[in-house]
């Protein structure tokens, strides 16, 4: 099991490092491609930190928690499960 824990974390470091070459570049610099690109890089670092989590505390992590737009603006303050 600590194999694939660690296996887990070089590609969490590998796609960082490949998020951080688009994260430094303006959007409207980047092409369509590149901003796809972008967006599924960030995917596998959500991915890749939920599976970390799970592995190493043995259990599923809880879901995160949000406040949305509209439930600011009618005044409630409910944290919505996302």
């Amino acid at each position: 099991m600590q194999d694939l824990i660690i296996e887990y974390k070089r590609a969490l470091r590998e796609s960082r490092k490949m998020y951080r070459l688009y994260k430094d570049t303006a959007e409207v610099n980047l092409t369509a491609e590149q901003i796809n690109d972008k967006k599924i890089i960030s995917s596998m670092i959500s991915d890749i930190e939920f599976t970390l989590e799970w592995l190493q505390n043995g259990r599923q992590p809880a879901p995160a928690e949000v406040l949305t737009e509209e439930t600011h603006i009618k005044g409630r303050f409910l944290l919505i499960r996302a």
